[in-house]
């Protein structure tokens, strides 16, 4: 791999809201903030819903190297930080040197307790939690692409079984922030390595991230995410976030 140098700065090519993009280059140390995602097989990537640019290059997907112990970290937010290279096609690829975990802006925590030994605390979160959506003649490989983030943690004394109709597994919907019902807008995912059914060991979290679909459009507004584990509607929880003009 071949290094890449910048002169002065690494900068998100869009900023919105209070969530950027951005990394000093001093040497071409750079710093990333998005979510951790295993990429295919082995490998790893951070995703970074506000695309980030390297001279000419936008990207949302930043491929990592040197990383050990990733593995726990699938699905969650945080910021890496590390030496830039490029790989044979010119991709740019993270030589991490550390990983800092965060919590997602706006994530909302919930507790579920179903039974005096079944105890739960639900997370959701969309990332960035204030946008505006790219215009229409806007690239469709690289743009603006908000995660929505689920994670239920097991505070029970026993694992929680789960079982499914299909391997549908995250349900959102969106609603104006005065609307108490009627979604304008509801999703389910497939993710994860599951099928119908899902174990959560005791003390674990499992996590998963989706993107919105490009195909969801808003008007500028206050909004409400409504999380859920399907066909276990109780395991939600709320987040808000805004759309505003460009």
């Amino acid at each position: 791999m071949r290094r890449i140098w910048c002169a002065v700065a690494i900068a998100a090519a869009v900023t919105v809201g209070p969530f950027s993009a951005t990394a000093q280059v001093p040497d071409t140390a750079v710093s990333f903030r998005g979510i951790v995602m295993r990429d295919t097989g082995s490998a790893w990537a951070l995703f970074i819903p506000v695309p980030a640019q390297v001279r000419n290059i936008r990207f949302n997907l930043l491929h990592l190297s040197k990383v050990s112990g990733i593995d726990r970290d699938e699905n969650r937010y945080g910021e890496v930080s590390g030496h830039l290279v490029a790989d044979d096609a010119g991709s740019p690829v993270l030589e991490v040197a550390k990983l800092k975990l965060m919590s997602i802006p706006g994530e909302v925590e919930r507790s579920v307790s179903r039974s005096f030994t079944e105890h739960a605390e639900v997370a959701a979160s969309i990332l960035p939690n204030q946008f505006a959506f790219p215009d229409s003649g806007a690239s469709t490989r690289v743009r603006l692409r908000p995660v929505i983030a689920f994670a239920i943690t097991n505070h029970s004394d026993a694992p929680i079984d789960f079982s499914f109709h299909d391997n549908k597994l995250v349900c959102a919907s969106v609603l104006p922030s005065n609307r108490t019902q009627e979604p304008i807008w509801t999703g389910a995912w497939p993710v994860g390595p599951y099928l119908t059914s899902i174990q959560i060991n005791l003390s674990s979290t499992v996590r998963e991230a989706v993107t919105l679909p490009d195909s969801v459009r808003l008007p500028p507004g206050h909004y409400k995410l409504r999380v859920w584990l399907c066909e276990a509607a109780d395991y939600n929880a709320v987040t808000v976030f805004d759309v505003i003009k460009r």
